[in-house]
């Protein structure tokens, strides 16, 4: 590491959180400069060289696909939710304007951060473990319309075997979508149920209470 980035008065182990802070909240590298100590152009410069680093270690100890069955054999399954497979939802990274005239970079910007960057989807299983995160998409894009360009990997992930047809499955849209295990999703996402089975939150009606994941 210290070859990667040089002369730093950081351990690696600094850089390492300072880079899940800076994944974890999306702003501008000058701000993530002043919370640390350091002028923006060097923390930019030492967070990317980080995830060059981390990112297949993180990869190897976090990515794993499990099925349904196997989950529930482990009791490892969402408490209130115990027929959803996995939880999805898309993690914005703030990035440089695109070179480019306005037209051209305008579809990086994420009206929401305010900021231009990218935007990746992530599925995470019960467990901890995520089963499966996308390439990068344009700052801009509709976190629905990102779920739709990855539907394969969902139907794919939630569909059922034939052991699995076997076990007693009431739970939401099952009616509609018997052959599948659920997704849970946020607001976002309303309207997708009707090419996925995906479970997404509800307005709490007078007197009754919302189930909770």
């Amino acid at each position: 590491f210290r070859s990667l980035v040089g002369r730093c008065k950081n351990t690696p182990k600094d850089i390492f959180f300072i880079m899940l802070n800076v994944l974890h909240l999306p702003t501008k590298w000058d701000k993530h400069g002043i919370d640390f100590g350091m002028k923006g152009p060097t923390i930019e410069k030492q967070v990317w060289k980080m995830m060059k680093i981390a990112a297949p270690i993180l990869k190897a100890h976090f990515q794993k696909k499990m099925t349904m069955g196997e989950l529930r054999d482990r009791g490892q399954t969402f408490k209130n939710f115990p027929y959803a497979h996995h939880a999805t939802d898309v993690f914005f990274t703030h990035s440089n304007r695109p070179s480019g005239t306005f037209e051209e970079s305008r579809p990086y910007f994420s009206g929401k951060h305010h900021l231009y960057g990218l935007k990746v989807e992530c599925s995470v299983m019960p467990n901890g473990q995520a089963c499966n995160w996308t390439a990068h998409f344009r700052g801009g894009m509709h976190d629905k319309t990102i779920c739709e360009t990855n539907i394969k990997f969902h139907k794919r992930s939630t569909k059922k075997t034939a052991a699995e047809r076997a076990i007693v499955d009431h739970g939401e849209l099952a009616d509609q979508h018997p052959n599948n295990w659920a997704i849970l999703e946020d607001l976002a996402y309303i309207g997708i149920d009707d090419e996925i089975r995906a479970i997404t939150p509800k307005k709490k009606k007078p007197r009754r209470n919302l189930p909770r994941l």
